[in-house]
């Protein structure tokens, strides 16, 4: 047996199966640290190299042992002994220094440690761990669908990991019994002709080994053996194998589009205009690095007094100037619905940035739409404010207030500055529905 050994050089002279097992033991260090950077860097760069790459202290990778408590008394051999023997007093210096030829210890100490590089897919992972779509529920089947493997009933051939143990020996006990009859029947005829040979050889006394009914005995003798074997045990014969069956079935798909909508008016000031960019980057994201949602459509609403659909190079590069009316954006997602996305078949979700300026003539066109229209066909609607002085909320926000209070899959928060996108996305999106 071949034994491959490993001995490729790694950073700090630990091996590979050993960073991998601290990563694993280690795991609230890595979400800390990705937590962490996420507000201190620019967000554009989550998930580059160097944001994937964390610094472990030697302290944090401490680890229990067993020693000797040093009590009692006990013998010790010392290399290296030329002048001692046993029971000598070992002399003391009076200073207290030893003799060794170390350099001073420093009490601030160095951390050391080692530095771990995360992969993109473990990044992301705990970015956006705990996070979610609510109410993701309604599922269809279409022709282009996955498909899932579903037992089947058992088969008589298949792989033989998927062999039925049970099944087969019941098939080969039942097999046994139907031959019974014939098997001892052809037992009790070798039986009865062994007699008669044996009677026969006994009364002539021939012992002769090249005797042809000696021969004949010997042949008796092994099918004898083999008929008993049949009837005493189960033996398992190719025809008696049974499988458990698989089949590919349509496997349903949970359907969601999700309405990305920013205000880009000339009230967003370049502040606003970054953290809503960012904050749309951010679901984003999430959307497209986390598995379960991979089939997510994401669609991309700009508005002004006129609303836009445009593409995501688009959305997340251009800027347009003019007045408010955010019912526009909401017409246009509207629009999209009724012609692409059947209400019975698709999850709908929108989320929307805004400095919550709006045109006062359009405030109450756009709070029907969103409350009678919208809010009915859609699993979760989310809105995050841009506002530096959320103590001093906007006209948007104190009309939508009282429309979130009378529906909870409408979430409102604010953003003050850049540092609270993440924690205000944490917030909207929980996996366990919203959290008023």
């Amino acid at each position: 047996m071949s034994t491959i050994i490993d001995q490729r050089k790694s950073m700090g002279g630990r091996s590979v199966p050993n960073r991998d097992r601290f990563a694993r033991r280690e795991e609230t260090i890595f979400r800390d640290a990705v937590r962490e950077g996420i507000g201190k860097k620019d967000m554009t760069q989550a998930g580059d190299e160097q944001s994937r790459r964390v610094k472990v202290t030697a302290k944090s990778m401490q680890e229990p042992s067993f020693r000797h408590s040093g009590k009692g008394i006990f013998e010790r051999v010392l290399p290296g002994n030329k002048q001692f023997n046993p029971g000598d007093r070992v002399p003391i210096n009076k200073d207290g220094s030893g003799s060794g030829g170390g350099k001073q210890g420093s009490l601030e100490g160095d951390e050391g440690g080692i530095e771990l590089e995360m992969s993109e897919e473990k990044y992301f992972d705990i970015l956006f761990e705990r996070c979610g779509l609510p109410n993701l529920i309604k599922r269809r089947l279409t022709g282009s669908e996955e498909v899932t493997q579903v037992r089947a009933g058992i088969v008589k051939e298949g792989p033989y990991p998927r062999m039925n143990i049970v099944r087969s020996f019941n098939q080969a006990r039942v097999r046994r019994k139907a031959m019974m009859g014939t098997w001892q029947r052809k037992l009790e005829a070798l039986e009865k002709e062994r007699s008669e040979l044996e009677a026969e050889l006994a009364v002539q006394s021939c012992s002769l080994v090249d005797d042809p009914r000696q021969k004949r005995l010997r042949e008796i003798e092994r099918h004898i053996t083999t008929f008993r074997g049949k009837i005493d045990h189960i033996r398992l014969d190719p025809m008696d194998l049974r499988f458990r069956g698989i089949i590919e079935v349509p496997k349903p798909v949970t359907n969601a589009v999700v309405f990305a909508i920013r205000d880009s008016s000339v009230s967003m000031g370049d502040k606003e205009m970054e953290i809503s960019y960012l904050f749309i980057l951010l679901l984003y994201r999430f959307l497209k690095h986390t598995k379960k949602y991979s089939r997510v459509v994401i669609r991309f609403i700009e508005h002004t007094t006129e609303a836009f659909e445009v593409s995501q190079e688009e959305f997340f590069k251009t800027r347009r100037t003019g007045g408010t009316n955010i019912s526009s954006a909401y017409e246009k997602m509207l629009e999209i619905v009724r012609n692409e996305y059947p209400i019975a078949d698709w999850n709908i979700y929108g989320a929307q940035c805004s400095d919550g300026d709006n045109a006062l003539e359009d405030m109450d066109d756009a709070m029907m739409l969103l409350e009678d229209i919208i809010l009915p066909i859609v699993q979760y609607f989310a809105y995050a404010e841009i506002n530096s002085r959320p103590e001093a909320p906007s006209v948007l926000w104190r009309t939508m207030k009282p429309v979130a209070d009378r529906h909870e899959h409408l979430a409102m928060r604010n953003i003050a500055d850049t540092e609270e996108i993440y924690p205000v996305f944490r917030d909207l999106f929980e996996e366990k529905g919203v959290r008023r």
